[in-house]
C-alpha cells in the first residue's frame, strides 16, 4: 500500500470529516457521548479547519483509484518559534502502518521551515508512548484539560 502525504485542500473536506466522525466515536473512550457531541459541533469541522489560515493540515492519501484519505494532522503555524499539534487522527484500518509518524514528520519539516524550534501537544495517556517514540517528552499532567480530560503536555525540542 503506497501512501502519499500532502497538504490538505478544500476537496478533502468530505474525507477528513469522515475520519473525524468515525475516529471520535471509536478512539476516544475518555470522552462521554455528550462531550464527543460538543467536540464534533465546536471543533471537528473540516470546512472550518481548512478555512483557517494559521493551520497546517496534511492528509495521508492512499494511492489507489479511490484516492482515499487514511489520516490527517491539524497543527498551527509556529508562533514565536513554537508549533502546536491539535489533532492527529488515523482511521483504525490504517493504524500501525507508520502513517501517523509520516504525518508528524511532514508537519515538523514544514514547521522548521517557518522558524519552529519546538512543537507542543496534549495527549491522553494511551497515546504518549507513540509521541515519545518520535522524540516528544512528557512535561507534566494537565488535569481537566480540554473537554475535561486529563492529558499530558508534551514537548519536542528540535535541533
Amino acid at each position: 500500500m503506497e501512501i502519499k502525504i500532502r497538504k490538505a485542500v478544500f476537496e478533502d473536506c468530505v474525507s477528513i470529516q469522515q475520519i473525524m466522525d468515525h475516529t471520535l466515536v471509536t478512539d476516544f473512550p475518555e470522552y462521554s457521548d455528550e462531550t464527543k457531541a460538543k467536540i464534533h459541533a465546536h471543533e471537528l469541522n473540516a470546512e472550518r479547519m481548512l478555512g483557517h489560515t494559521n493551520l497546517l493540515i496534511y492528509v495521508a492519501e492512499i494511492c489507489d483509484p479511490n484516492r482515499q484519505c487514511a489520516a490527517f494532522i491539524s497543527a498551527t503555524m509556529p508562533i514565536g518559534g513554537v508549533g502546536d499539534i491539535h489533532w492527529l487522527l488515523v482511521d483504525k484500518r490504517f493504524q500501525g502502518k507508520g502513517i501517523g509518524r509520516q504525518l508528524v514528520d511532514a508537519y515538523i519539516k514544514d514547521a522548521k521551515k517557518h522558524g519552529a524550534h519546538a512543537i507542543h501537544l496534549y495527549s491522553s495517556e494511551v497515546n504518549t508512548a507513540f509521541y515519545e517514540k518520535l522524540g516528544f517528552e512528557k512535561v507534566g499532567l494537565v488535569r481537566k484539560n480540554y473537554w475535561g480530560s486529563d492529558d499530558y503536555f508534551m514537548n519536542l525540542v528540535m535541533t
